[in-house]
């Protein structure tokens, strides 16, 4: 019975083979490059997601500026239209002395 003083064949036989460690590197390096690609599209995706969000705040905003400015001219052309007609009836008053 032949001892390997604590170390198995299996573990000799990876340490020994550089292939194996190329190709772990190589997969450590795989694995590290796929979680840069991955962190890359999300950082643009919510980057695109908060652009689209304040455009969309920005469409809202100019919705409510045109219907209160369209209230606005809606109300002063109706005033206009109101002043006219207390005008035309309004009795004359003599200038008090």
């Amino acid at each position: 019975m032949e001892r390997t003083h604590g170390v198995g064949s299996a573990a000799m036989m990876i340490v020994m083979q550089p292939e194996v460690v190329s190709g772990l590197i190589g997969f450590g390096g795989a694995l590290v490059g796929g979680a840069a690609s991955l962190g890359g599209v999300w950082l643009t995706l919510s980057h695109q997601r908060k652009l689209a969000h304040e455009a969309r705040l920005a469409e809202v905003g100019q919705e409510a500026a045109d219907k209160a400015l369209n209230e606005l001219i809606t109300l002063g052309e109706f005033l206009e239209s109101v002043r006219g007609e207390v005008a035309a009836s309004a009795p004359m008053r003599a200038p008090s002395t």
